[in-house]
């Protein structure tokens, strides 16, 4: 809905709503993948699963980008070239929500409480109640903070990669060129590789000796 949305606004404000509907929607993503990893790997196998999925992530925000960027400033059946990846993206979605509908099975629950039946499970308000109470529960914990601030200075970086590629046309590089360069940098061997399924192989080693504090220290490392 947000893709669409967006594909179709016409003025600033209209795209700054779908944008918000999207977001929405790309937030809820993220948990609901890691989520499924932790449900459906063992404990000494979910680095290595999880750096799978942040390479396969990393390969389509490769491509979506190079996509977006070539065709932005083209005219792609009858809509302007920055619409047509959104209605793609949108179509996308629905396709692999379709998918997921029909054929993913979701996971047994993992953990000392992963034995609960359906009906011992909490549900609407006492849900969200619930997971309030372990969101507190979370907050009140030092290392939760540190994570948080270390998150905070890390990412900053990257944030402002993001906005290369419109740095790059700003420059007067054409939109072909600003989209290889950035794809060159996405796909580079250190950010696919070795940040992805190496550390994650890492943090399945160190998880054997240290199984509470190994994959920890191997992230912040």
């Amino acid at each position: 809905v947000g893709a669409v949305g967006m594909g179709a606004c016409t003025t600033y404000w209209m795209l700054v709503v779908a944008r918000g509907i999207n977001g929405v929607g790309l937030g809820m993503i993220g948990p609901l993948m890691f989520g499924m990893v932790v449900d459906s790997w063992p404990a000494h196998q979910r680095g290595k699963a999880l750096g799978v999925l942040g390479i396969t992530g990393s390969v389509g925000g490769l491509v979506g980008a190079w996509f977006a960027t070539t065709t932005g400033s083209l005219v792609v059946l009858g809509f302007a070239g920055w619409r047509f990846p959104l209605y793609t993206c949108a179509i996308v979605g629905v396709f692999v929500g379709l998918l997921v509908l029909f054929f993913v099975v979701d996971p047994a629950r993992s953990g000392a409480e992963g034995d609960k039946t359906a009906a011992e499970e909490p549900a609407g308000w006492a849900t969200i109640l619930a997971v309030w109470a372990e969101t507190k529960e979370c907050m009140r914990i030092p290392t939760f903070w540190v994570i948080v601030l270390q998150g905070v200075f890390g990412s900053t970086p990257w944030a402002a990669w993001g906005f290369s590629t419109l740095w790059l046309q700003l420059i007067c590089f054409r939109s072909e060129l600003a989209a290889n360069i950035r794809a060159c940098f996405v796909s580079a061997p250190q950010r696919l590789a070795n940040r992805c399924l190496w550390l994650g192989c890492c943090r399945d080693s160190d998880g054997r000796p240290l199984p509470r504090t190994g994959s920890y220290t191997s992230g912040a490392s």
